[in-house]
């Protein structure tokens, strides 16, 4: 315990005085202080008194003590910090702060009149946020004795996505720090010194080429109007602020959209966020309202007539293809699940599939999806990964194999960052890159071809050294001796050297792994360019193995929703949660729940059926996805249905299109890579007719006259799920059935092969939406892709 102000309260060990105070609801008043950030000290107006302490110590930077006792507020103490912030705004524009008109000008310029440069509140885009102005009003500041002198720098706009007016700047440091301490990157810095110092990049180069990755995390710390998003900064207070899950990688990042005017204006990470905590990258934090808000969103449903799409009511076109899907057998249809579909119009897809058309011939657009679903399903009994964020942070050794992780899941990243702050060694086994470097340990910059015999060559090691946990070994895994003969043939150095590596450096990276039990392996879709991703995922998973964990593998899914598109059983040859069709209970009990028969042959997968589409063998396609390798492929298809936000190069060969809802306008739930499931809300009415996808497939449905589909919300559709689906019961991350027995998989003929298989066919591009590349609704996204993410 210690005594605050003359209360007694608890604090936990390693807190700050500030942190305890905030706490237990005392206000301090600081600006260089942020809960993200280690303790700095710069603004220094968190000074308080503590009995035998002498002077005055900031508070963010004074450790808690037991039977500490701290004054934070009395005369003295009040007029030390209104002196300390006349020096701060001695260098900051600061008239609208004394000025006996303020009142007014709140009251009637509800938001900032747009002007070239803020030379006070009222012009400030940061106005309502601002807190520097909230310090000020606490402290009631009623003038400045110091003389003001405007720093005149020039506005720096040059750079995509946010503006930057050093003019604003008090020099609290919270852009630099975040930027080095939680994102890792370090693009930015103190420069120049005294009067002139300024935040700035290495030689005064633009952030395009200093490094920048524009996730927004200086914008979001930023006390003033110093940095600003450039889409939202003159949009004032929303009408409403939603908070929702972005869609659009599989991190699972929780946010808060602003609305106003029925449009999404802007999207800030939200601090509570399980998956983010207050993170976020640039397609969250700066491209959702160009996104969702373009002239070009599809408004209403369209239908073939005399060759060209045209414009019908929802009931007409929900007519013709009810009637038309009724013309095919099971064996000539197909259904293509998007990876950004909510769990709920997944899991009414696969059933609308099996019931209404009697084929198991539905599959997620995704070429990475098919690989994981299958090895982890082998390994595991589920089609999901065994580790989580946290994980992740807790780490003492990380393994990042065939994922540009800063391109494709960049949040992430910031858990990396906090497991090496906490002593874990990270190793990349992939392409150099120059930014990655400075977030890596060591590198192994071998090709994907070379995966096989590199982990290979790690398990040799780690056998033959019995350097694994014969313990976990024999009273949880089933097939060691089998591995352990199929690495008796095989000479380290032989399948070594073609990797670029010494055996030296193979056993550096043993040594890393035999730190602890508690690593982290996270693999991306650079594996589908081996000859063999199934196995590549099952000699990573031995590895956890042989350390004495199952914990802790974790794919870098691509698209938001591909994990729960595949619990809720949007594949070829599995139901939901991953149950087999030779299950006998498992197809009975879900006969039962569905009132119907089901087919139990499997169906295709997602790349079999363009194959058979191009065959001609496919004669009706309904895609939910609007992107195909190649259109042309799917020429000789009699019939194709299509959901989708905007007009995509399907269009010329669709018969039927739905016109869907961006993410930003449904109610509904998502699943992350570490199996959160997650909800999301809408933040404004959907666009023109649009409606949600299982919506569309309800009203199809009830044109079939099927039972079982009468849902008239997201909620009752879940309801569902967690009925039938034995690994969702609710929100949160679903746990992992814990197998009797983990198998470990020998090891098949090595080979140098480069893989031909879909990789080639089906876009990895980590920057699509719903089947559209977001850089051609966002020109900024481009520019950094191109500029900066080496696309």
């Amino acid at each position: 315990m210690l005594t605050i102000n003359g209360k007694e309260v608890e604090f936990r060990e390693g807190a700050t005085v500030l942190e305890v105070a905030r706490d237990n609801g005392i206000y301090i008043p600081s600006l260089c202080a942020h809960k993200e950030l280690f303790p700095f000290g710069a603004c220094r107006l968190c000074l308080v008194k503590i009995e035998h302490m002498r002077g005055f110590p900031p508070a963010c930077t004074t450790p808690a003590a037991e039977g500490m006792k701290v004054i934070t507020e009395d005369t003295e103490l009040h007029n030390l910090r209104k002196n300390v912030l006349e020096l701060i705004l001695s260098e900051h524009p600061n008239s609208c702060l004394m000025c006996d008109q303020k009142e007014l000008c709140a009251k009637y310029y509800i938001c900032p009149p747009k002007s070239g440069r803020a030379t006070g509140c009222t012009f400030c885009p940061a106005r309502d946020r601002c807190e520097l102005r909230k310090v000020t009003e606490y402290l009631g500041l009623k003038e400045i004795r110091i003389p003001f002198k405007y720093k005149d720098l020039p506005m720096e706009r040059e750079d995509p996505f946010f503006d930057r007016d050093y003019n604003l700047c008090i020099l609290c440091g919270r852009c630099v720090r975040v930027c080095q301490e939680v994102r890792g990157i370090g693009a930015i810095a103190f420069t120049k010194r005294g009067h002139d110092t300024k935040i700035g990049t290495a030689f005064g180069k633009s952030y395009l080429d200093g490094g920048c990755r524009f996730c927004g995390a200086c914008v979001d710390v930023c006390p003033t109007g110093a940095l600003s998003a450039r889409g939202s900064k003159w949009h004032g207070l929303p009408e409403r602020e939603v908070t929702t899950t972005c869609a659009l990688c599989s991190v699972g990042c929780r946010l808060k959209l602003e609305a106003k005017w029925e449009k999404v204006m802007a999207a800030r990470p939200d601090e509570e966020g399980p998956a983010n905590h207050g993170q976020a990258c640039v397609k969250g934090r700066f491209c959702i309202p160009a996104l969702v808000n373009d002239a070009e969103r599809l408004k209403y449903p369209l239908i073939r007539k005399e060759g060209r799409l045209v414009p019908a009511g929802w009931e007409e076109a929900a007519e013709l293809v009810a009637k038309r899907l009724g013309r095919y057998s099971p064996k000539e249809v197909g259904f293509v699940a998007s990876p950004f579909l909510t769990n709920e119009a997944a899991y009414l897809l696969q059933k609308f599939a099996r019931i209404g058309t009697g084929t198991n011939n539905i599959d997620i657009a995704s070429a990475f999806s098919g690989p994981v679903i299958d090895a982890h399903v082998r390994c595991l009994g589920v089609g999901a990964g065994t580790g989580t964020i946290e994980d992740i942070e807790s780490a003492e050794w990380i393994i990042i194999l065939g994922a540009d992780i800063l391109t494709s899941h960049p949040v992430l990243t910031v858990s990396i960052n906090k497991a090496r702050r906490q002593g874990a060694t990270v190793c990349l086994i992939g392409p150099e890159n120059d930014i990655i470097l400075r977030m890596v340990d060591n590198l192994f910059p071998v090709q994907p071809a070379a995966y096989l015999p590199l982990l290979s060559g790690i398990l040799k090691v780690l056998v033959d050294k019995d350097a694994f946990d014969k313990d976990f070994v024999s009273s949880r895994c089933n097939g060691f001796e089998s591995l352990k003969r199929s690495l008796l043939s095989i000479d380290l150095e032989e399948i070594i050297e073609p990797c670029g590596l010494s055996v030296d450096r193979v056993e550096e990276l043993v040594s890393q792994i035999l730190k602890s039990k508690r690593g982290c392996i996270l693999y991306g879709s650079k594996i589908l360019e081996s000859s063999n991703p199934q196995q590549v995922i099952s000699l990573l998973f031995n590895i956890l193995l042989l350390r004495g964990s199952h914990l802790g593998l974790i794919p870098l899914r691509i698209a938001g929703n591909e994990q729960g598109a595949g619990d809720m059983g949007a594949l070829p040859n599995f139901l939901p949660g991953y149950r087999d069709f030779s299950d006998k209970d498992a197809v009975s009990e879900l006969e039962g729940a569905w009132s119907a028969k089901l087919p139990t042959e499997p169906g295709v997968s997602y790349s079999e059926m363009i194959r058979a589409a191009s065959k001609g063998t496919l004669k009706a396609l309904y895609i939910t996805s609007g992107w195909i390798p190649d259109k042309t492929h799917l020429s000789q298809v009699d019939f194709i249905v299509l959901h989708g936000i905007y007009p995509s190069p399907l269009f010329e060969i669709a018969d039927v299109v739905f016109p869907s809802v961006a993410f930003t306008e449904e109610n509904g739930t998502i699943t992350s890579l570490e199996r959160r499931v997650q909800c999301i809300a809408a933040a404004v009415r959907p666009v023109g007719m649009a409606l949600p996808d299982w919506k569309i497939i309800c009203l199809i449905a009830e044109k079939m006259k099927l039972a079982g589909f009468a849902f008239t919300s997201a909620e009752e559709v879940f309801d569902e799920i967690c009925r039938v689906n034995s690994l969702i019961s609710g929100h949160g991350i679903w746990s992992l059935i814990p197998s009797a027995k983990f198998a470990l998989t020998p090891l098949e003929e090595l080979t140098w092969k480069e893989s031909d298989i879909i990789s080639k066919e089906i876009s990895l591009y980590p920057l699509y939406y719903r089947g559209i590349d977001i850089t051609e609704k966002v020109h900024d996204l481009k520019l950094v892709y191109e500029r900066v993410l080496g696309g």
